[in-house]
């Protein structure tokens, strides 16, 4: 392919569609996953290594996967290793569906009054109401109760996906921020529940 092709090409690349495994957890500096797919396709073979020193949440990583060639992803920052390893891990969908529905069960018999400790997390009853936080224990606990490592590191993942979205964070707002908007929410009586976000 010549130079003067690469742009036309990477345009196309970035009108496939998205995997859906690429929506699995927000992160911010995602990469437009037909950027990384164009270089894999264009510049690499199958069966080939792609590299990916910055690799954040893994795009490149499973673009590489997808188009048949090993993908290995460096990243400083402790949650984008995480989620890329937890979007790059295989497991059978069925074993998913029985343990979220042994959570969920297992929730809703969980007593808020079971006394677990909370993280340390600065501010946390600014970015938490009470109801909230304790649920949010609750679910953690059992969560972190899975046997089986990448089960569990997945639903960890899920967790950390949703968490904003039961905060006080204003959901509008690219840094969180307990702003203006959600105090009034607040005062109007907005109704959070963590189990059906989760």
């Amino acid at each position: 392919m010549g130079e003067s092709n690469y742009g036309e090409s990477l345009n196309e690349f970035k009108k496939e569609p998205r995997r859906t495994i690429h929506s699995f957890h927000r992160y911010f500096g995602k990469l437009i996953p037909g950027i990384p797919a164009f270089a894999i396709e264009t510049f690499t073979k199958p069966g080939g290594v792609v590299l990916d020193p910055f690799s954040g949440s893994g795009t490149s990583v499973v673009e590489a996967r997808e188009r048949g060639r090993a993908g290995i992803g460096i990243d400083l920052n402790p949650l984008a290793s995480f989620v890329a390893k937890v979007k790059t891990t295989p497991i059978d969908e069925s074993k998913l569906k029985t343990t979220l529905s042994d959570l969920v069960a297992n929730f809703s018999l969980t007593s808020l009054t079971e006394e677990l400790e909370d993280p340390y997390v600065v501010n946390l009853d600014h970015w938490f109401r009470e109801e909230v936080k304790s649920e949010l224990l609750i679910l953690r606990s059992l969560i972190r109760s899975i046997p089986e490592d990448d089960v569990r590191d997945f639903y960890l993942a899920v967790f950390s996906a949703f968490i904003r979205g039961v905060s006080n964070a204003d959901p509008q707002h690219v840094f969180p921020g307990y702003s203006k908007r959600m105090r009034a929410l607040d005062e109007a009586g907005r109704t959070i529940d963590v189990e059906k976000a989760f």
